[in-house]
């Protein structure tokens, strides 16, 4: 799926920018091995603090697929109750990718 995205013209007259990923070295590897390779590599230093905060109060909206946060981008009070936590947006979960890096 990344190599179809990556070779279409825009990506390839435009460039392209990849949020999180690779997350491993086996889709790193797997990327390499298909020939795409970025140019730079950006790594954005963020506090464990900073980063549970915006993890757990982050909530989908299953009907209009839209992501809200509950400090930094309120939902609007008639869709309040319908918001769901995704299983990955734990302090838990954060606590892992921080700690296995």
């Amino acid at each position: 799926m990344v190599k179809g995205r990556l070779t279409m013209k825009d990506c390839e007259q435009k460039g392209w920018l990849l949020d999180g990923y690779p997350r491993s070295a086996s889709q790193a590897t797997a990327i390499e091995k298909e020939g795409i390779r970025p140019d730079v590599f950006l790594l954005i230093d963020v506090p464990e603090s900073a980063l549970i905060e915006r993890v757990v109060g982050r909530r989908l909206d299953p009907v209009s697929g839209e992501i809200f946060h509950m400090k930094f981008k309120p939902p609007p009070k008639e869709i309040e109750g319908r918001l769901i936590q995704r299983s990955d947006d734990t302090e838990e979960k954060v606590r892992v990718g921080v700690n296995s890096e």
